[in-house]
């Protein structure tokens, strides 16, 4: 797994929190996992009161890339009380900080219950800080960490597939030709899937599998492949599907004889080459 962390300025000086974050960073590297190369699976976001904690936390968003925020205390009233006077920070953008993460870390019971009276509904977790307490473990609070990691990754991933399903649905729904009726399955099948290598795409995070699997259905499965290619041009998917296919051709063994439309070796299949990890 690949994290992205992302830590407020404010928090440099911050001896303890660092020394959490640090020796987090350690143990997911000891573990087989990366920090900060690359494109990420998931991201990280410490501290607040630091523009460029809500400038990341909104361009993780529209990337939809899921992030776990830590605020590190920050959003306590008193620190809160603090900076609403000092900073031209608005609160608001540290509850949408919140509110599009997908987790939240709190360091405290407490912290946990403050956290809650900002009436934010994201999920929020108590892992304490090994620097603070001896109640618990470096490695057992990069354990608990990485479950969340974990857990998120899942949880992220149906959401945006659920999302996908109801698009190619809605896709179906123009498709006047009933004929083709008993197809339904199929076309929903390889629409879903072309949307989920898009977003994939789209993160810089294509996968290898997720495009055999994509071939092997267009090319074991029975449809009508002008009717997918109307789709997709409805879609606006046909240039992305012609350069894809392409790429298929090259790593997953689709042939000319599979594609709904014609391929396309252009700018856009370079950038897919260079998606796939």
């Amino acid at each position: 797994m690949n994290i992205l962390f992302h830590i407020s300025a404010n928090l440099k000086g911050n001896f303890l929190a660092m020394r959490m974050i640090e020796s987090l960073k350690k143990e997911l590297t000891a573990n087989g996992h990366t920090v900060d190369e690359g494109a990420p699976d998931i991201a990280h976001l410490f501290g607040c009161w630091d523009g460029n904690i809500t400038t990341q936390g909104s361009s993780l968003h529209r990337k939809r890339i899921p992030y776990i925020y830590s605020p590190m205390g920050g959003l306590q009233p008193w620190v809160v009380s603090e900076h609403a006077v000092k900073s031209n920070l608005s609160m608001d953008k540290y509850r949408n900080v919140a509110r599009n993460a997908m987790a939240i870390h709190a360091c405290s019971i407490i912290e946990q219950q403050n956290l809650k009276q900002l009436k934010i509904e994201t999920d929020c977790f108590v892992v304490n800080n090994p620097a603070v307490t001896q109640s618990i473990s470096v490695g057992e609070m990069a354990r608990k960490l990485l479950t969340i990691y974990e857990n998120t990754l899942l949880k992220h991933d149906e959401q945006i597939r659920n999302e996908i399903k109801k698009q190619a649905e809605k896709a179906w729904e123009t498709i006047e030709s009933k004929e083709i009726t008993r197809q339904k399955a199929t076309f929903l099948d390889i629409l879903q899937q072309t949307l989920y290598c898009q977003y994939l795409f789209n993160r810089q995070h294509l996968q290898r599998r997720t495009l055999q699997r994509l071939a092997e259905t267009m090319t074991d499965a029975d449809y009508n492949e002008d009717i997918m290619a109307k789709v997709l041009h409805e879609q606006q998917l046909e240039k992305f599907m012609a350069s894809l296919e392409t790429v298929m051709e090259e790593t997953a063994s689709l042939t000319e004889g599979f594609m709904p439309i014609d391929s396309s070796d252009d700018r856009l299949a370079k950038q897919i080459r260079q998606a796939i990890i």
